[in-house]
């Protein structure tokens, strides 16, 4: 199967939110967020493509077990409970180009010592890199032996932040939501979210939105940014 996942919403399943066997999907531009098990699993022989996905807040990352050996790629990884990328038997993904950090456990394990994982140029949440695991620690932004992690980024691939409003800002009638935004790969869109619902999306710099906060009740609201 060469099936194409783009641009959705995959929140909160009660396993994984993508699971992929013996075939070569497209997965890009998807938010999976918040799976009780895992973000993406890879069950066997599978290759295909993982490229600008929001992988957060699940048990674990992505999974890769028996032969797989997919193209993961401009990826933020982060904010997972356990591992961010667990991979075993036999598997070989080329892990480039990624955020990668503040995640339960390692940042990428290779649980295969037969197999070595390429994870170059990867940003690991500081500019120092990762750091090599030990048999008596594991960090956040930790990885497993025969993981290739030098060289790396020392900036993060995606970077992101709203400069207008203030946090706790108190703001009325039509308000311009301003952000300031970059990335490696260039950026396709900015997508606006009050109170975790999608509200607006800019596909043009300098990624604004007019907010009309008339429509909403006189109380805190929360806005997010994801580019």
């Amino acid at each position: 199967s060469s099936a194409i996942i783009e641009n959705n919403n995959i929140t909160a399943n009660g396993e994984s939110g993508i699971l992929c066997g013996d075939s070569n999907p497209t997965i890009q531009g998807n938010e999976i967020m918040e799976n009780t098990d895992l973000g993406v699993n890879f069950i066997g022989w599978g290759n295909g493509i993982l490229q600008g996905n929001m992988i957060v807040k699940n048990w674990k990352g992505i999974q890769l077990v028996h032969h797989c050996a997919p193209l993961i790629h401009g990826n933020i990884i982060a904010y997972n409970d356990d591992q961010g990328i667990l991979c075993g038997d036999n598997s070989k993904p080329l892990v480039n180009k990624n955020g990668i950090y503040s995640n339960g456990g390692y940042g990428i394990i290779n649980v295969d010592p037969s197999a070595t994982i390429n994870a170059t140029y990867n940003y690991w949440g500081s500019v120092n890199g990762p750091v090599l695991a030990t048999p008596d620690s594991v960090d956040p932004e930790e990885v497993s032996g025969n993981v290739i992690y030098n060289p790396w980024l020392t900036e993060s691939i995606i970077i992101l932040e709203i400069v207008s409003p203030l946090s706790g800002e108190t703001i009325s009638a039509n308000f311009t939501v301003s952000t300031n935004v970059r990335a490696l790969g260039g950026i396709q869109r900015v997508d606006f979210h009050v109170d975790n619902q999608l509200k607006y999306t800019d596909f043009d710099p300098p990624y604004e939105w007019n907010w009309d906060t008339t429509e909403y009740t006189e109380t805190f609201h929360e806005i997010t940014a994801v580019a």
